[in-house]
């Protein structure tokens, strides 16, 4: 009997030290990728147009009025139609404009955590859908991934795919495994919300219908349930198109249809792949796992080059920002709207000669969530007495060479901010 006890006890020892060591794996994967991502993170996050724009239109909905439309796209249809995201996203942001004053910096801070909080739940879905080995192996893919660090730095509705795909997949998994209709449910208002995040989500959404289809035992009922759930987590424009004659579900046909009739400016892109990204991984920790039990020594050697390929990538600067000119910064930029705020400006505009944003939408909204100040709107600069330019110190404001600023010239320019190579210029009206 003392015999059974001291192996059984030898058993519970060494299984023991075991989980401690699984746990402190655990650990320093979490803890490798939370510094990796919050290092230098002031000079490393990028805030350009896109999450200006994003913010923007989100903190409208506070000071204007509601909508049930998002941002546009940067897309046309061949017809001149805007294409538009749906508004969930910038919702989204609405309650992180208050809780954070509407500091980008700390709002892209939240984006980093979302990113974190998704390679928690690869960890905690692939331990329950494989093994606990295929889980810590997943995690480290998915989040020592320099496409995920770097997407992990910046406010952008395609940064909540990975989460929505992961979930995406968990609930399949669940209704295969139970087919409760709920799953069904909850799996719909995912899609639905993928759809009006990216409208490339389509052929996800006939993916999902077609295993529902062709797996369900009550397959009338099933797929009510996920046309449900689609039609919840995409109501809002669903509800617009209702009240304007279809004009996104038009917009969208027409776009393909330029597409395939190659008058659209679409191409293909990694960040569509998004959603699929934590299933990748949990895919490769599969793959890993199964290689563990026959050469743990290769296994380390391909996670050691995987780490150093993905942490020494070009994707990958802990120096700076990749995302935006390099010398400025996100805090640079909210310093300049608060020296036009302190410039204390009636009749005025913003513009910003860096990049294709000529209508400064890095200083608009600064300007009008932080500050409480509004410029003139994109179309008003010949109305303007004064116009704030954000420039390069070597640009040359004699020869004005966008709209914007043709359209006040002549003026008097007087530099107001310097920071490296860039200076906020204030452009007065010359009386005429």
């Amino acid at each position: 009997m003392s015999d059974i006890q001291s192996s059984t006890k030898k058993i519970v020892i060494s299984n023991g030290l075991r989980s401690i060591c699984y746990l402190l794996f655990v650990f320093l994967v979490i803890v490798s990728s939370v510094i990796i991502r919050l290092y230098n993170f002031e000079k490393r996050v990028i805030y350009g147009p896109e999450q200006a724009r994003s913010l923007l239109v989100s903190w409208r909905y506070l000071s204007d009025r509601p909508s049930l439309l998002g941002q546009e796209y940067f897309r046309y249809t061949s017809y001149g139609h805007k294409l538009f995201y749906g508004p969930q996203f910038n919702y989204s942001l609405v309650p992180l404009i208050l809780l954070f004053k509407g500091d980008p910096l700390a709002i892209s801070a939240f984006y980093s955590f979302v990113n974190l909080v998704t390679g928690i739940f690869v960890l905690l879905f692939a331990y329950k859908m494989f093994d606990r080995m295929t889980a810590l192996f997943a995690m480290g893919i998915f989040l020592l991934n320099s496409f995920m660090i770097y997407h992990s730095l910046f406010i952008w509705a395609y940064n909540l795919l990975p989460l929505i795909g992961l979930l995406s997949c968990y609930m399949y998994y669940l209704f295969r495994k139970n087919e409760k209709t709920q799953y069904l449910l909850v799996l719909g208002a995912l899609s639905g919300l993928g759809f009006s995040i990216q409208y490339l989500y389509s052929p996800i959404i006939v993916f999902l219908l077609l295993l529902i289809l062709f797996y369900s035992r009550s397959k009338v009922i099933n797929l009510a349930y996920f046309l449900l759930g689609l039609i919840i987590g995409n109501f809002p424009m669903i509800l617009f198109d209702l009240k304007h004659n279809f004009y996104n579900t038009i917009s969208i046909a027409r776009y393909f249809l330029d597409t395939i009739e190659g008058k659209s400016d679409a191409m293909f892109n990694y960040y569509y792949l998004l959603p699929f990204w934590p299933i990748a991984s949990i895919l490769g920790g599969v793959i890993l796992s199964k290689m563990f039990k026959g050469s743990k020594t290769l296994v380390y050697i391909l996670l050691a080059g995987y780490f150093l390929s993905n942490i020494f990538s070009d994707r990958v600067n802990l120096k700076h920002s990749l995302g935006m000119p390099k010398g400025l910064t996100t805090a640079d930029i909210v310093n300049m709207a608060s020296c036009i705020k302190n410039d204390n400006p009636n009749n005025f505009n913003v513009v910003s000669l860096l990049e294709f944003d000529t209508q400064g939408y890095i200083l608009r909204y600064p300007l009008e969530a932080i500050y409480k100040l509004r410029p003139g709107e994109v179309d008003e600069y010949p109305k303007a007495d004064v116009v704030y330019a954000l420039a390069d110190v070597s640009y040359d404001f004699g020869t004005p060479k966008v709209w914007e600023l043709q359209s006040i010239y002549p003026y008097e320019t007087e530099r107001i901010y310097k920071v490296n190579s860039y200076g906020l210029y204030k452009l007065s009206k010359a009386k005429r």
